[in-house]
């Protein structure tokens, strides 16, 4: 690479043992060093090699990467400042922006570009006055900004704001965290903070999320700083509104900074008296307790959310009480009491009046969670076609809003019913949809859900025993997000995925810390298909033990029963009759099973009733 930079010339043995020394083989350090001993007058041309002109000095040859940079900067101390302009505006700047910042002579600013170009620390694609340019690597940027004083980067970072306002709006309407980020670097803080929080306002628009986070926080971190008024207090309030829907969508509704933001919002809604904003930060706290599992917690606010709403008359709070509750309860396995806060919601809802609210209560919009964690209350209770209409609805209703965390959440929420009814087409649509906008828009908190149906599906359709491991991983990345709630369905999906591939011992690990789960948080909604797998991986280990397993499905049945829940229970049955069919009692098996199955009206053509009806046929 030397030889390439002196254009096939060689070095000085002296100074090429020092450059390889001191590089350590780095490709960017060697060719820097190399065009630094070039350019320091130490050699001579000599034809087909350089030569040194005298002894070589002892700290002539830079000891670091960063050392040589400067070293190049020096030398090039008539077009250093237009190096350092450069790196205060970014890695990559305009000939028109640079123009403006440096204000030279055109001839000028043109001859101090060209030469920069000439040392090859930055490149220039297209012709002044439409030409770009760019450092040759991060590194040379930072280097020719770390070479100015403090107070001149404020300066110039002050004079790039300057010149954004003043002759590209385009930018700072489009691109807002430029401005913010050269008016926070200037220290102009209460500047930068407004630009911060248009940009994070913006970025929350788009549902660009992990932008929205950036911005709103540093928005609200600016503003912290100041001297307080109600005005600001109001002013910090509504950005902790944006801050912690976009934090709940990219660190998930469990994070500590998330819980943060939601505690600000709260003790200051408090302090200004602001109901609509209490009222928020309440719902939003909510939240967190039902993402981690503690679900008495999460009740109790919900309960106390709608005692307030109702006593107060006031239906849109009431509607998002009701939010709050129905997946509390669907969660708990409480599937009529999810129904009746679904319904009760639904009638509330006016599409042109709360349509709009989503990014006011956690990115959710109230009709979509309703009709999507509804649909699956609806097909346990054993209504299978109402269930997949509504389950329908929830994502035209989303699509129709056109809000990608609206969207992302009805495809992920409403997986779960359609991996429940066996919908696996559709299901497998969904969870592309769901992942790929998670990705696009920063929407982590879908993203391991998605990721582990799609290895679940991977288990079903190849017998992958690596989306296995994956499903583990993406439990534990979720886990580690705090984000706990439906563990013990995911749990479920695992213990079923393991059983699959020939694991049992596995699987029965996978349902003992489901049900250990579900006895500590109360999260009782897969309770009673965890028995019935336990039941399975009981006979894959030992087919002759079938006390164990009919012990398992008598477990499985009881919180079916108590829940309602006909599909989890004809499951149930189902099992139980094949085992007692296996030992002979083909009557007792029959008269178990028929008057499970006779209860249905509907969802003949799904996957359990469909099963259920030929294993009575063969009974009978």
């Amino acid at each position: 690479m030397a030889l390439r930079v002196t254009g096939g010339k060689a070095l000085p043995a002296e100074i090429l043992d020092q450059i390889l020394e001191r590089t350590d083989g780095v490709p960017l350090f060697l060719e820097e060093l190399t065009r630094t001993m070039l350019e320091s007058g130490l050699m001579t041309d000599a034809g087909d090699h350089y030569e040194l002109t005298g002894p070589l000095p002892p700290l002539a040859i830079p000891a670091n990467l960063h050392d040589s940079l400067m070293a190049r900067l020096d030398r090039l101390a008539t077009v250093k400042e237009l190096a350092q302009i450069g790196a205060v505006i970014g890695r990559e700047f305009s000939h028109e922006l640079i123009a403006a910042v440096a204000d030279r002579p055109q001839e000028q600013l043109e001859s101090g570009l060209d030469q920069l170009v000439a040392s090859e620390l930055v490149f220039r694609r297209g012709s002044p006055p439409d030409a770009t340019y760019s450092f040759k690597h991060a590194l040379v940027k930072d280097a020719a900004y770390q070479s100015l004083l403090k107070s001149r980067r404020q300066q110039l970072h002050a004079r790039v704001a300057q010149v954004f306002e003043e002759r590209f709006p385009a930018i700072v309407e489009t691109q807002p965290e430029l401005l913010a980020y050269h008016l926070t670097e200037a220290g102009l803080d209460a500047r930068a903070a407004d630009a911060w929080a248009r940009a994070g306002r913006a970025a929350l628009g788009r549902s660009a999320m992990r932008e929205a986070a950036n911005s709103l926080s540093r928005a609200v971190g600016l503003f912290r700083g100041m001297p307080s008024s109600p005005d600001r207090q109001r002013l910090e309030l509504e950005l902790l509104g944006g801050l912690g829907v976009a934090l709940t969508n990219t660190l998930g509704p469990a994070s500590s900074e998330a819980q943060a933001a939601h505690e600000r919002a709260a003790q200051l809604s408090q302090e200004l008296g602001d109901r609509e904003g209490r009222f928020r930060a309440r719902w939003n706290l909510w939240r967190v307790h039902n993402a981690r599992a503690e679900f008495d917690s999460a009740v109790a606010v919900g309960d106390a959310l709608l005692a307030e709403a109702q006593a107060d008359g006031d239906a849109d709070h009431e509607l998002q009480a009701h939010h709050a509750l129905w997946s509390s309860r669907l969660n708990r396995g409480h599937l009529e009491a999810s129904c009746h806060h679904v319904d009760r919601a639904l009638a509330l809802y006016e599409v042109d009046r709360h349509g709009t609210q989503a990014l006011t209560f956690g990115g959710h919009d109230a009709r979509e969670c309703g009709l999507s964690n509804g649909s699956t209350a609806l097909f346990l209770l054993g209504y299978p076609e109402r269930a997949l209409v509504r389950n329908t609805q929830g994502v035209a209703h989303a699509l129709a809003l056109g809000q990608p965390q609206v969207v992302a959440h009805a495809h992920y929420q409403g997986s779960m019913l359609l991996q429940l009814a066996g919908e696996f087409e559709e299901l497998d649509r969904r969870i592309i949809l769901a992942a790929r906008l998670a990705e696009e828009h920063g929407l982590a908190i879908y993203y391991s859900e998605a990721r582990m149906l799609a290895a679940w599906r991977a288990v079903h359709e190849e017998g992958d025993h690596r989306a296995a491991e994956e499903m583990r991983n993406f439990l534990d990345r979720r886990a580690a997000m705090g984000t706990v709630y439906a563990q013990t369905y995911f749990l479920m999906l695992l213990a079923d995925s393991l059983l699959r591939l020939g694991r049992p011992d596995e699987a029965l690990a996978a349902i003992k810390e489901g049900l250990t789960r579900a006895e500590a948080t109360g999260e009782h909604l897969c309770t009673a298909e965890l028995h019935r797998l336990s039941a399975r991986a009981c006979l894959a280990l030992d087919a002759r033990d079938a006390r164990v397993a009919e012990a398992a499905l008598g477990a499985a049945r009881a919180p079916a029963c108590h829940q309602s829940s006909r599909i989890f229970e004809l499951r149930a049955a189902c099992d139980l009759a094949r085992l007692w069919a296996d030992r002979g009692e083909r009557r007792n098996a029959h008269n178990l099973l028929a008057p499970v199955y006779s209860w249905f009206t509907e969802g003949f053509k799904t996957a359990d009733l469909k099963d259920a009806k030929a294993l009575l046929e063969e009974l009978a």
